[in-house]
């Protein structure tokens, strides 16, 4: 927000605005992770965990459920905080989720490097994957993601 000279809240509000518009919708599944779960997928139950705001929720799992070729077992979410909004009675990171339901992934994998380290730190063994995004350091080694999964990625 800062580079584009906008205050924080606009900038959320922008974005939470795209999240919930029929253009988002139509944006396609990374054709990488889709090839993978075509050939891999029905050897895993697959869990989405996001973190977001309340209100863009909805139009998550709607995209899920129009690109997701493989069932999934379930779905959370952490919300994200946006001012003057209440958050009492959530979990407060991926990692308070995953140890909140009990859940002790074989991978955990998110775009997110500080979300990566905490979930390895308490995963139990879980093997973490840290996907490439423009925000993070493996945005520069985004082909040997295809390494890291059982079957790689194509």
């Amino acid at each position: 927000h800062l580079i584009m000279g906008i205050s924080l809240e606009y900038y959320h509000e922008s974005l939470d605005n795209f999240r919930n518009s029929e253009e988002a919708q139509l944006i396609q599944l990374n054709p990488n992770i889709s090839d993978w779960l075509r050939v891999n997928g029905a050897a895993y139950q697959h869990f989405i965990l996001t973190a977001r705001p309340l209100n863009t929720i909805k139009a998550a799992q709607c995209w899920l459920g129009n690109n997701f070729s493989e069932p999934l077992a379930g779905f959370g979410f952490v919300p994200a905080g946006r001012t003057g909004q209440e958050l009492s009675g959530y979990y407060r990171s991926k990692q308070d989720y995953l140890m909140g339901e009990g859940m002790l992934p074989d991978y955990f994998i998110d775009d997110n490097a500080t979300t990566i380290n905490a979930v390895a730190k308490g995963s139990h063994g879980a093997v973490t994957i840290l996907f490439p995004a423009p925000w993070n350091r493996a945005w520069s080694d985004k082909e040997n993601i295809q390494a890291l999964l059982p079957g790689g990625l194509k």
